[in-house]
């Protein structure tokens, strides 16, 4: 018996911890990475360009319907033809990377 979510996606599916392919259909609500060292950190919004300046990534709205980007800073993937997974930039400027991945697949 496959036991089935509230909108009918069996469990199994339902219970991936990231997300699936290469990650557009994301829409959870990760919004920090871990980096090197351990130390967690909170992902710049996608309508900011501080830190790190994505004029590419901002939230127009073919990028609000096609990737879920806005005025938030929850992992999304925007470009799946470079990065297969949902990632952020970072909210820190001091050294880390600006890119990274949300979660591991």
């Amino acid at each position: 018996k496959v036991t089935k979510s509230p909108c009918g996606i069996p469990k199994c599916v339902w219970d991936v911890k990231c997300s699936a392919g290469d990650g557009i259909g994301y829409r959870g609500s990760a919004n920090n990475v871990t980096v090197e060292g351990g130390t967690v950190v909170a992902c710049q919004a996608w309508n900011s360009d501080y830190p790190h300046v994505h004029p590419e990534f901002h939230p127009t709205s073919h990028n609000v319907a096609t990737y879920g980007l806005g005025k938030h800073n929850l992992c999304r993937n925007p470009d799946p033809g470079n990065t297969h997974a949902p990632w952020c930039y970072t909210s820190s400027f001091l050294g880390e990377v600006g890119i990274l991945r949300c979660c591991s697949m």
